[in-house]
């Protein structure tokens, strides 16, 4: 089982420092036998497995560090693959959302227009007790229970003329 990216990208960037270290090392001891100033070719050639070795630990370097940008990017792959998940899971949320709200807007507006209609329609009670006691009211006092009675049917159809249009909105 290979363990996860993190971990491998850890583990070679120490293996880096390790092989740089060891390069480093051996580039100071280079220095130290005077292997890298400007000496005769003939003095190269005997000590090239010096320079071998040089350019093997230098090589070895390279190859780590490119291993390294392949990890790295597939980490960097990886997490492009999580975020568009992330982003559509985020844009499904949206749309459910955006449905609910939708649902609960309609639902308002029906609430609200039943609203309406029940309010009308105490409304219209109310009224229809004023008239019940103005048609009382006109045995009594004919120009009071008139105007009472005249008064209620004039609302009632203002009433009316009011509640058809939210009557014939749909929902």
């Amino acid at each position: 089982m290979s363990s996860p990216l993190n971990e491998q990208i850890a583990e070679l960037i120490s293996e880096i420092r390790k092989a740089e270290e060891e390069r480093d090392r051996h580039l100071k001891r280079m220095e130290g036998l005077l292997l890298l100033a400007d000496i005769s070719e003939e003095f190269r050639q005997k000590n090239r497995f010096e320079f071998i070795k040089l350019d093997d630990l230098t090589r070895k370097v390279d190859f780590l560090r490119q291993k390294l940008i392949s990890l790295e990017l597939l980490m960097l792959d990886n997490s492009i693959k999580s975020l568009q998940s992330t982003t559509g899971q985020v844009d499904g949320s949206v749309k459910s959302l955006q449905s609910t709200a939708d649902q609960t807007l309609r639902s308002s507006v029906g609430l609200e227009r039943s609203t309406k209609i029940l309010i009308f329609a105490t409304l219209l009670l109310a009224v229809i007790a004023v008239l019940t006691m103005s048609l009382d009211l006109y045995r009594a006092n004919p120009v009071l229970g008139g105007l009472g009675i005249l008064g209620s049917f004039v609302v009632i159809i203002l009433g009316f003329r009011r509640l058809f249009p939210i009557l014939r909105k749909n929902p």
